[in-house]
């Protein structure tokens, strides 16, 4: 194993040219691009390997041009982005399946989100007959809760602020400078100059929803009509409505669905693990019994859990308030989620590997092992769905060492045995593959646990408003 090892190190090594081209690029053209690298290991070196050595290799070798591919890849985005090369990168991107994305809860949440604070704003309408401006009220409730549609993390309170500068900029701009312009290209020059001010001053991606709100605010009080009036009526009025829009927002954050950030980082959790368990239960289907349409439908709907959860923790994590954090801190929540994307590769790693060919040998030696293994991974998976705080490091650790170390002598039996017929090269690197990836989801499940030890969890799931 250690030459094996070797060899795969001795591998990468060979890469360093390119790497020192990634590390170079400081300002300044590297002095020589990426270049293809050859993997030759020795034939004699490889022979002199057990067959389970001799498939760990290959994998490793099957492995190292898809990283040589990818690092490629960021050394031309890298370039271009630094002028370094006039052609133009563009990865290869895969579209999202439209059915995993339309039917994400979260999703879901967001829309019913939506047409609570749209159902809320007319209730408020019809049964409060002596509300001032009623359709603004309604048209501005709409628009804000659209915005928040897209950003769903960001709290009402500091929503209040963009709402104010739009609402006072465009009021300011009704009452002192539009009853003195005189034409069309003035009140052009006027709205581009609001609008150039309000892009400016929230421009970063994450200021999307606050560019939105300034917006709709300065283009209700500007009130541009074909006859154009000027009443502080109106805009004391509108005023006065602001109260009850932010009430409005507030009660649909809470009902009903809670877009409290723990309670959404909670939700999120138990989705990927769940996601998990039901995947690996996946893995004792066999191939030549085809699923029913029901089961491949749950299979990508939890695919897109799997994929799509990690990336949603990292927004919600970082909207985390500080009451909720307790003793745990950003950079824990931060090297939590790490661990449970690397756990998504992993499955996914798993996933693939199992739809590949595996060696009958190796299959009938170790069914037993490996699926004690696989339903171990699924109860974890089911507990932490309920209680992520209960990861155990050291249990976790202690299980994983024990089945890799019976497994690993399995294996070794199993094909130093004999030499057997029906044990090609290609199955058994499958089989090797797939005893990786199932030590990937182990050791990235040993890593969670570990990371879960600095979450203050009782803080996280305190009752707060």
């Amino acid at each position: 194993m250690r030459q094996s090892r070797a060899s795969f190190v001795s591998s990468l090594v060979r890469l360093s040219s390119l790497q020192r081209c990634m590390i170079r690029l400081e300002g300044h053209p590297p002095e020589s691009g990426p270049s293809p690298v050859p993997l030759n290991p020795e034939h004699g070196a490889i022979a002199s390997l057990s067959r389970f050595h001799q498939a760990a290799l290959l994998v490793y070798r099957a492995n190292l041009p898809e990283v040589d591919k990818l690092t490629g890849n960021l050394f031309d985005m890298i370039a271009d982005i630094r002028s370094f090369a006039r052609a133009k990168v563009h990865p290869a991107r895969e579209a999202a399946p439209f059915l995993p994305s339309a039917l994400d809860p979260e999703r879901l949440a967001g829309v019913a989100r939506f047409f609570a604070c749209l159902w809320l704003a007319w209730v408020i309408a019809l049964f409060v007959p002596d509300l001032p401006n009623t359709v603004e009220f309604i048209v501005l409730v709409n628009s804000l809760a659209m915005s928040l549609f897209l950003s769903p993390q960001v709290p009402i309170a500091v929503m209040f602020l963009p709402i104010a500068f739009g609402f006072a900029l465009g009021a300011a701009i009704n009452l002192l400078v539009m009853p003195h312009l005189a034409s069309f290209a003035s009140l052009a020059v006027v709205i581009f100059a609001a609008v150039f001010l309000i892009s400016y001053l929230f421009s970063r991606p994450t200021q999307v929803v606050y560019k939105m709100a300034a917006l709709s605010l300065l283009v209700m009080q500007m009130n541009v009509t074909n006859e154009q009036s000027y009443n502080f009526l109106n805009i004391a009025n509108l005023g006065l409505v602001f109260p009850l829009v932010l009430g409005v927002l507030a009660v649909a954050r809470h009902f009903p669905v809670s877009f409290l950030p723990e309670h959404v980082f909670l939700r999120l959790l138990g989705r990927f693990f769940r996601a998990c368990a039901y995947l690996a239960s996946t893995l004792q289907w066999d191939p030549a019994d085809p699923p029913t349409r029901w089961q491949r439908l749950r299979r990508v709907l939890h695919l897109g859990d799997l994929t799509r959860v990690p990336g949603k923790l990292v927004i919600w994590g970082n909207a985390l308030p500080a009451a909720a954090l307790g003793r745990s801190t950003k950079g824990k929540v931060q090297a939590l989620i790490d661990s449970l994307q690397a756990l998504s590769y992993g499955m996914q790693d798993l996933i693939e590997a199992r739809a590949t060919p595996q060696s009958q040998v190796l299959v009938s030696e170790l069914l037993s092992g490996v699926r004690a293994w696989r339903v171990g991974l699924q109860n974890i998976f089911c507990d932490l769905a309920q209680h992520p705080e209960a990861a155990d490091f050291g249990d976790f650790r202690s299980q994983l060492d024990a089945m890799l170390e019976r497994l690993e002598r399995q294996s070794e039996k199993a094909i130093s045995d004999a030499d057997r017929a029906d044990l090609s090269t290609r199955e058994n690197e499958n089989s090797i593959r797939l005893l990786g990836a199932f030590r990937g989801v182990s050791e990235e499940l040993v890593n969670f646990a570990r990371e879960a030890g600095g979450i203050d969890w009782a803080r996280l799931r305190e009752a707060r408003f």
